[in-house]
């Protein structure tokens, strides 16, 4: 369940800028659509390659490792971009995962024509223990972001995946896992019509009254007891 319950983490960020302005264009903006990628919820198979071991050693490293991103596209053509790669995250990165969340940079111009275009960086939830038996949690986390989608414009789009990664420091023939791309906050924001503020915290009174109460209710239905909307752990960004 404490996978589960890290799942609409990131979505709250939506709340800070979603006051009467964001209220009253929250209809007009229903039907505005995500960027390409996340227009389909069909499940990409992708090989990403980095440096995995070497990356995963030092997990409080900010480093960026040079990686590639290989997939098949609409049209079955193979594709193979370069791409950056990051860790994320706070408690799978630290404690508790073997693999930690990632987040994929992009050249935009490179990218250009892909399924990929437009973004410059996605974060990504990947596996977090090697045994398979752990699958289901990262389907039930998709599947969380995904009902989400269904109560409120005002959530983050998720793009399925199958994915094998393969160490390029290493014989091996890696590991293949279920895991799913997160829609860029300022893509999302954008087809809302409104922006996501950068402050350590928030009056309640300020926050759009309906869209507060579906996310309170959504943390309620997905078990998470460990959210704030109007405040973060890390005392510089709210919220979690």
């Amino acid at each position: 369940m404490r996978y589960l319950a890290k799942a609409i983490f990131t979505s709250m960020l939506f709340i800070l800028s979603a006051g009467p302005a964001g209220a009253q264009e929250k209809e007009a903006n229903d039907q505005a659509k995500p960027a390409r990628l996340f227009e389909s919820d069909a499940v990409m198979t992708v090989t990403l390659r980095g440096p995995w071991r070497r990356m995963t050693r030092n997990t409080s490293s900010d480093e960026r490792f040079p990686g590639t991103l290989e997939y098949t596209d609409s049209s079955g053509a193979r594709r193979t971009m370069d791409i950056g790669v990051t860790m994320r995250g706070l408690t799978r990165r630290d404690e508790l995962c073997d693999f930690p969340p990632l987040k994929l940079w992009f050249d935009k111009d490179s990218n250009k024509g892909t399924e990929f275009r437009g973004q410059g960086s996605l974060k990504m939830v990947t596996y977090c223990d090697t045994n398979s038996r752990y699958e289901q949690f990262y389907i039930k986390e998709y599947y969380a972001y995904r009902i989400y989608n269904l109560i409120t414009p005002y959530s983050f789009r998720v793009r399925p995946m199958t994915v094998t990664y393969l160490d390029t420091e290493r014989d091996s023939d890696g590991i293949t896992r279920f895991g799913f791309l997160i829609e860029d906050v300022d893509d999302m924001a954008e087809r809302n019509g409104v922006k996501e503020l950068e402050i350590p915290m928030i009056s309640p009174r300020r926050l759009d009254g309906e869209v507060a109460a579906l996310a309170a209710v959504f943390q309620y239905l997905i078990g998470n007891l460990d959210w704030s909307i109007i405040s973060g752990r890390d005392p510089v960004e709210c919220c979690h």
